[in-house]
């Protein structure tokens, strides 16, 4: 499991199969998840899966967005599958953020890089795990709220929060980790369960 092979696995997925390519990268976020290896790796392999996974779960939005407001058995158990594999992509960089700590206390410069960048893409995908619970109408994931801040916490201690990071999913906004945790909060205090699907889309936009 290196990242050129995990390139060219992703490469063969048919993507044109939206339920057979999301059960294939279900079971390999969680593979990966489980794999051991070394922080750089780890952090190039949740890179290589983002993409496809953002394209899965975009792809799947048609199936349980604007539609009845308690969905049906088949577009919740779609919809679970969108959250569970942001929710499993974000656990990785987690992984990532957790195995370079160590590092980045002993003042490697190169560790907390990869470690800003690793806290970036976690709270960005679980702003998509948000964002998605609230257009659902549901309650955030358990512990979502204190694994936010616990991220935000160690970004802050090790003076992460301002440098700015690009990011190709999120249409290449050029953000810190300080604009991305404002971001949750100010979604979650802007009433969405007050809102529109569309509407809630365009604050987390805004």
């Amino acid at each position: 499991p290196n990242p050129k092979k995990v390139q060219e696995w992703v490469e063969s997925l048919p993507k044109m199969n939206v339920g057979e390519t999301a059960k294939r990268l279900y079971s390999a976020i969680q593979e990966l998840n489980r794999l051991k290896t070394d922080s750089d790796t780890r952090f190039q392999l949740m890179e290589i899966m983002r993409g496809p996974i953002h394209y899965i779960c975009k792809s799947l939005e048609k199936h349980f967005l604007n539609k009845a407001v308690v969905l049906p058995p088949k577009e919740a158990k779609i919809a679970a599958l969108a959250q569970a594999l942001q929710n499993h992509l974000a656990t990785g960089y987690k992984a990532v953020t957790m195995q370079l700590l160590p590092r980045v206390k002993n003042m490697d410069k190169d560790a907390k890089k990869l470690c800003q960048k690793a806290i970036h893409r976690a709270i960005s995908e679980q702003s998509h795990v948000l964002l998605r619970s609230f257009q659902l109408y549901y309650p955030p994931p358990a512990n979502f709220w204190q694994e936010m801040h616990l991220l935000y916490l160690i970004s802050q201690r090790f003076g992460m929060l301002e440098q700015v990071i690009e990011d190709p999913e999120d249409d290449n906004w050029e953000s810190g980790v300080y604009d991305l945790y404002l971001r949750a909060l100010l979604l979650a205090t802007a009433k969405p369960n007050q809102l529109r699907q569309t509407q809630i889309e365009q604050v987390y936009d805004a």
